[in-house]
């Protein structure tokens, strides 16, 4: 039987419509789902399209420098270090016994060691930076207070993280708390201490253009200004509150910072003037990325029936971590994490990893495979590339750390 003419239009157009918004959702699919606490928006956010870069680069993983810890220090996933190129020195923070380690690698040799001392300082330091022989930046989670020692260890100046300054009790809860990761290190110039951070959780009510991601703070008043938020990926969506709300960055030497989320396939811009703007941060290789398929009013229900609920999800799930600038090389490396199968019952697994390369402009130049042994979080950069902590390393009073190099840079 034939269709009238009007029902044909009708079933063409009804065609075409379905086509234009497959097409629509590619990149972005979004659901609804509600419970008694609000609406949560759930996507499968996939990468844009990509084309070829016809320039390509070498890469080798090659030398190793290995040197001696000594008894009392072990160098894992999570210790904080920093590279002093002017002195060849690599600062190692010992939170442990509360003291920061220097080792020479030129001769791969124990320098110095300066110990806090412990009447000034009554809290685990968990984040560091070197920013002269004579004066050392730490900060502490448990008071959220910044310290500054000299070569000898004592207490110079001491400032607590200030919100005072927040224009609304909104913006108080959602200002972050700082990072203390190798790969969020803190920046000091000008006077001002920026860093990122991020809050724990997911929030039904939350103000999204309030939940920040950077912090400045005034060396002289300790007043900070939040004044950075997650891009709108993260708006209305549940994404653990945890692994996946963890910031990255990097200073470009224009004085550009670029900022890597687990969740956003491209890497957040922002320029001296704070000027916001996305940028390629993605490969033809990496797949979608799917948020939680929860309410966030319903997840601390839902991890009552199952703890490993957050874990389970970032594991099966793409991610992106650490955004690098080798300077020498002029080149930005961005780590992306690949989803893996888990065990229902122990999902104890590491997903595997790989760097993405980039020029300056964005465009993809290669991915590169990082072995399992070696570290994305513990690393340092110096002229030569970059250095990863081998976690293989039988000998725990010894740490090696391997060079990954570039050639026919383009």
């Amino acid at each position: 039987m034939r269709l009238p003419f009007n029902n044909m239009k009708i079933v063409f157009f009804l065609i075409l419509s379905l086509l234009l918004l497959s097409c629509t959702f590619k990149e972005l699919k979004k659901e609804i789902t509600e419970s008694a606490t609000g609406i949560t928006e759930i996507v499968n956010y996939c990468p844009p399209k990509h084309t070829i870069n016809p320039i390509s680069i070498t890469s080798r993983f090659e030398k190793s420098i290995t040197f001696h810890l000594g008894d009392s220090l072990v160098l894992t996933n999570y210790t904080k270090v920093q590279y002093l190129p002017k002195i060849n020195h690599l600062a190692v923070l010992d939170n442990y016994f509360n003291r920061v380690i220097f080792f020479d690698l030129s001769n791969q040799q124990k320098k110095s060691t300066i110990a806090i001392d412990s009447e000034d300082i009554r809290r685990e330091i968990n984040g560091f930076s070197v920013l002269s022989r004579d004066s050392i930046l730490l900060f502490t989670y448990a008071d959220k207070a910044f310290y500054i020692v000299n070569s000898d260890g004592e207490l110079t100046d001491r400032f607590s993280i200030n919100y005072s300054d927040m224009v609304s009790s909104s913006d108080l809860r959602g200002s972050p708390s700082p990072s203390v990761e190798n790969g969020s290190p803190f920046y000091v110039a000008n006077n001002e201490l920026m860093f990122v951070g991020y809050l724990f959780g997911e929030h039904q009510k939350e103000d999204y253009n309030s939940r920040f991601i950077r912090g400045r703070v005034n060396l002289s008043t300790g007043y900070c200004i939040s004044d950075v938020t997650y891009s709108p990926i993260y708006q209305n969506t549940n994404w653990g509150g945890d692994y996946y709300r963890i910031p990255y960055y990097c200073m470009l030497p224009d004085g550009e910072q670029l900022i890597s989320l687990p969740a956003e396939h491209k890497i957040l811009s922002v320029n001296q003037q704070n000027h916001m703007s996305l940028k390629n941060g993605s490969s033809p290789n990496v797949g979608c990325i799917n948020s939680m398929e929860i309410s966030k009013g319903d997840l601390l229900v839902e991890i009552e029936k199952d703890d490993h609920l957050i874990l389970k999800h970032y594991l099966s799930n793409f991610s992106y971590k650490n955004v690098i600038y080798l300077p020498t090389q002029d080149i930005i490396l961005r780590v992306i994490e690949y989803p893996v199968r888990i065990n229902n019952d122990k999902p104890g697994v590491f997903k595997k990893s790989s760097f993405l390369a980039f020029n300056r402009d964005f465009d993809f130049l290669d991915e590169i495979d990082i072995p399992a042994n070696l570290s994305t979080s513990n690393y340092f950069i110096t002229s030569e590339g970059i250095y990863l902590l081998n976690l293989d390393q039988k000998d725990e009073t010894y740490a090696k750390y391997t060079l990954l190099s570039f050639d026919n840079m383009p």
